[in-house]
Order: structure tokens, then sequence, then C-alpha cells
């Protein structure tokens, strides 16, 4: 069997696009635009086997092409929405309580990690092939999903424990005990005036 055939775009499409936009589509609810765009012109070629009859070998080159590049756009999609989840994170939780203190070390090298490989992938876009760069991202997409199962799903419930006062809470705290302290004062003062009589 060729390298390109009608049967290796359905083995990619199992082995990496399904995955690829389900991961986004479910982190994000929406799908990429340039992924439907990528799905769209790989129909229109795959049409160029089956109605006007042009070479499968070639016309399977395109097409995986097309969803190479689809599966590139949800992968880099992926890196953009873990960024933003690790940030909401980082901001509403105080992941620093988490198992001794021992946690949050971790769940910062492992993003840093994250974050170097696509720094990497992103500067050898000029030096690299397309086959290149797509195990590079592909080695990120599956990087993040490391994370997420290792990171937060497995301690889900703990970190919801850590979930920090939100900042009118924290105000309205703060007002309450400045009143009771100056209250206290007053109260205080009043005291010693009533005593020294």
């Amino acid at each position: 069997m060729s390298d390109y055939s009608i049967a290796k775009i359905y083995e990619f499409y199992e082995a990496n696009v399904r995955n690829a936009v389900s991961s986004v589509q479910a982190a994000n609810d929406s799908i990429p635009m340039e992924f439907l765009i990528e799905i769209y012109a790989a129909f229109d070629d795959m049409k160029s086997f089956y109605i006007d009859g042009q070479e499968e070998a070639e016309v399977a080159k395109e097409v995986l092409s097309h969803l190479k590049r689809a599966t590139l756009d949800c992968y880099k999609t992926h890196l953009v929405l873990f960024n933003k989840e690790v940030q909401k994170l980082e901001n509403n939780y105080e992941l620093t309580l988490l198992d001794n203190g021992n946690y949050y070390p971790k769940f910062l090298a492992k993003k840093h990690e994250i974050h170097k490989f696509a720094s990497e992938a992103r500067e050898g876009k000029p030096r690299i092939t397309t086959e290149q760069e797509f195990e590079l991202w592909k080695n990120i997409f599956n990087r993040i999903d490391d994370f997420r199962q290792k990171m937060i799903s497995e301690y889900e419930n703990k970190i919801q424990w850590t979930r920090k006062e939100s900042r009118v809470k924290k105000i309205k705290s703060d007002i309450k005990n400045i009143l009771i302290g100056f209250i206290s004062g007053i109260l205080s003062g009043v005291c010693i005036m009533l005593f020294a009589l």
C-alpha cells in the first residue's frame, strides 16, 4: 500500500484528528474556525478522487496535508486554553497549600516544561519540516493532557478546598475589622473616662 491512500487518511484521522478536536471542543465548547476551513479543504480535495478520477496517492497527500494543518490548529488552540486554565487556577486558588506545599513546585515545573517545548516549537518553524513541527506540537498536546490528568483532575477536590477568598469578601472582611477596631477604640475611651470619674 502506498504511503498516501484513502485508508491512510482515515488512520490519521483516528490516531490524531479526532482526539485533538474533541479535546479543544470539550475545553472551549467550540471548534477553531481554522480547523473547519482545513476540513472543508480536505473534503474538497477528496472529492477529486471519487468524482474527478484523480490519482489516489496524489489526492491522499493533499488531504493529509490539510488534516495535519487542522490538527496543528487544534494543538495550538489547546495550548492557549491550557494557559488560560492554569492562570485561572493560580489566580483563584492557594495551590501552595496542597500536599504540605509539595504540589505547587511540581505544578510549576510541569507548566514551565510545556512552555519550554512550546517556545522551541515556535522558534524552530523556519528550520523544520511540517512533519517535525507536527510531532513537536503533538508532544505538547500530550504533555498538556498528562498535566490535566495528573495535576488537575487527580487534585480536583483538594484544589476546590484551597479556593481564595473573593476580593469582595476580602474587602468586606477588611471593612468589618476596621469598624470593629474603631468601635473598640471608642468604647475603650469611654470606659477609661467612666472609670476616671
